[in-house]
């Protein structure tokens, strides 16, 4: 994998931010369809999670949309993922619409990979220096 050139890093950091605060106003705003969307049973034990994931995601989002240099909140998404993963992953083995819970797992991984990718370039996040 190549590094990407400075405005590439920016915009994919800004991306990801924007990503974080959407998906997080959806799961604070309709958990249960997001649920039902992953397959998982619309439970008030999952609204919950779904709401307190939300509020994770809004604030990193935010973090990362605000600072010159976010390469430490995008290390806060990756952690993120690694909690969702294993939320999906547990998911998976209780009741679930097992195609659905699997796809969300495939599209967390992607875009952990994305989130990796920003954060382990942080001289490239930061917008040039005028001369």
């Amino acid at each position: 994998m190549s590094v990407p050139p400075r405005g590439q890093a920016t915009s994919l950091a800004r991306g990801l931010g924007w990503f974080s605060v959407g998906l997080g106003v959806v799961q604070l705003v309709v958990p249960d369809a997001l649920n039902r969307l992953i397959g998982v049973q619309p439970t008030q034990a999952n609204r919950d999670l779904q709401r307190m994931i939300g509020v994770r995601e809004v604030l990193a989002g935010i973090a990362i949309l605000l600072r010159s240099e976010p390469s430490g909140f995008l290390w806060a998404r990756v952690a993120g993922d690694a909690m969702d993963l294993a939320a999906l992953g547990n998911a998976l083995a209780s009741e679930t619409d097992r195609a659905r819970t699997g796809l969300a797992l495939g599209a967390v991984t992607g875009v952990t990979a994305l989130d990796v990718l920003a954060a382990t370039r942080p001289s490239a996040a930061r917008p040039p220096v005028a001369a």
